[in-house]
């Protein structure tokens, strides 16, 4: 391949691709070598996943992903501050509100690192939807407890349940039934 000006626009991508074609790897010392990155919005990632799995888990009917259906305030008849919780699960009782984090839980933390951010982000969403149960989930890592529900809470002023879980990315064929544990765990 023969790299000149009228072809220039693939020049990174052709580095890149010689790169990963020679099964070299980039380190962070000191070289000539120009470098490259790859940034991928691991938020929305994993968000994607959760809900992709959860569907299979749950039944497509059973779950309704980033629904917008409540507005904190309308202006005008246009839309203002839409509620978007990640999932909505039609449940026996109610609706079960789950909303995914790309964070990491402090195990050996009181709250185990839940952000206070993100506790009112989930009330709003239980309030608007009257939630029998919330739960947020966060990625599995070493120095938790096993995949699955990490922590049950209740909020004080109605005793929804709250729980904080998570499942390991890394083993993917088990986060079906994981999910499946957490949403309707045995008594």
């Amino acid at each position: 391949v023969r790299l000149d000006r009228t072809n220039d626009a693939f020049h990174t991508l052709h580095r890149l691709a010689r790169l990963f074609l020679r099964r070299d790897w980039q380190s962070t010392a000191g070289g000539h070598a120009e470098g490259f990155a790859l940034l991928f919005p691991m938020n929305d990632l994993f968000e994607k996943f959760i809900s992709r799995r959860l569907q299979h888990a749950l039944g497509a009917g059973r779950v309704a992903l980033q629904h917008p259906r409540y507005l904190i305030a309308d202006e005008g008849g246009g839309d203002l501050f839409q509620l978007r919780p990640d999932a909505v699960i039609d449940a026996p009782g109610g609706a079960i509100v789950l909303d995914t984090k790309w964070k990491r839980l402090d195990g050996a933390d009181r709250k185990r690192g839940v952000e206070q951010e993100d506790v009112y982000q989930l009330l709003t969403y239980a309030t608007a939807w009257k939630a029998k149960r919330l739960i947020l989930l966060y990625p599995w890592h070493r120095g938790l407890q096993p995949q699955g529900i990490e922590r049950r809470w209740r909020v004080a002023a109605n005793g929804c349940p709250f729980d904080v879980a998570t499942v390991d990315v890394g083993r993917p064929r088990e986060v079906v039934e994981t999910l499946r544990a957490i949403v309707a765990p045995k008594p």
